[in-house]
């Protein structure tokens, strides 16, 4: 696949993702989107496109959204991707903290402990 055809496809599914999250129904296009994308290997892609669309739509200023990037780059490095949802991170977290160097989990753990606080506010 070129880089155009890849462009393509990206930007269908971002848009079918979007109109998704504000009422439009597109469930059965985006979830067969989303499943091209992963057998595409561009599983990297479809999270930032997500994780870009969550932040958008819940208004997430630059220190929130730089944390989150953050951490979504540390776990990365793991091969696990993750949305905006701080749950589902910790879950994550909590399961890499073996694989982690110890300044990765210090690192990590204070940035949980930074969106949490940002989140409820």
């Amino acid at each position: 696949m070129n880089k155009n055809e890849k462009n393509i496809i990206l930007n269908t599914y971002k848009d079918k993702y979007y109109s998704n999250t504000i009422g439009i129904d597109n469930k059965n296009t985006t979830t067969t989107l989303k499943i091209l994308l992963d057998k595409l290997n561009l599983k990297e892609e479809r999270y930032n496109i997500e994780n870009e669309i969550i932040s958008y739509n819940n208004n997430y200023g630059k220190i929130t959204t730089d944390t989150f990037k953050m951490v979504f780059d540390d776990f990365k490095k793991y091969n696990v991707y993750v949305n905006y949802d701080i749950d589902d991170i910790e879950n994550y977290y909590y399961d890499l903290t073996y694989k982690m160097t110890d300044e990765e989990v210090k690192c990590n753990n204070a940035r949980i402990i930074l969106l949490k606080n940002e989140l409820i506010k």
